[in-house]
């Protein structure tokens, strides 16, 4: 394994993981890597991370069987996921409004993850990317979890929206297009935002 790694060059640093750029047997790819924890006791810290690498690697392999574009899995290791690298642009990062194509994929690939019982946990503009052929990429499973949770759903819905503000109209037409219980979860997003106008209104008033 030392002779199949080349070089490693941290390229970000986030609160509790590492991402690194290497090569694995020619392959470029991208390591991330979640560190120790120096204030949880060691045997507690081992554990929550070896749970949460596995847990990301293996909604990753099974969004990639579903049909769903996210990197390649290359190797997982005790606290390290081994992936493919992809080149392009974080949604984040363009200026103006977004490509119409790049908002319907979005909902598309929503939508395709939550028929496959996976809730991202994080689907925002920081986490897809597009390449220069115009598809589109979702990356960062670290927040994402298997389950047929409605509520996980129309929270991973409610981050989008929040995310592509005015914008998402567009990609919610395509989550309903693709989505297998997409009534369901859109039902479950109102109650979740009739909530939180709730708490807001009642935070107002308290402070009133």
């Amino acid at each position: 394994m030392v002779n199949a790694v080349n070089t490693i060059r941290k390229i970000s640093e986030g609160a509790e993981a590492d991402i690194y750029l290497t090569e694995l047997f020619g392959i470029r790819c991208v390591i991330k890597y979640r560190r120790k924890k120096s204030y949880m006791p060691q045997k507690l810290d081992e554990t929550l991370r070896l749970r949460r690498t596995r847990s990301e690697a293996k909604a990753m392999i099974t969004a990639r069987h579903a049909g769903i574009p996210v990197p390649s899995v290359l190797l997982v290791s005790r606290f390290s996921v081994f992936m493919e690298m992809i080149d392009g642009t974080m949604l984040y990062e363009l200026d103006g409004k977004l490509p119409r194509s790049a908002l319907k994929y979005s909902g598309k690939i929503l939508a395709k993850l939550h028929n496959s019982d996976i809730a991202h946990g994080d689907f925002t503009k920081a986490n897809l990317m597009m390449r220069k052929d115009g598809s589109l990429y979702v990356i960062d499973f670290g927040l994402a979890a298997q389950t047929n949770s409605i509520e996980e759903k129309a929270l991973d819905l409610l981050l989008l929206e929040r995310s592509l503000g005015e914008e998402f109209g567009t990609a919610l037409k395509e989550y309903k297009r693709f989505a297998v219980s997409g009534s369901v979860v859109l039902s479950k997003l109102k109650e979740i935002e009739t909530r939180g106008r709730y708490q807001e209104r009642s935070l107002t008033t308290a402070k009133e």
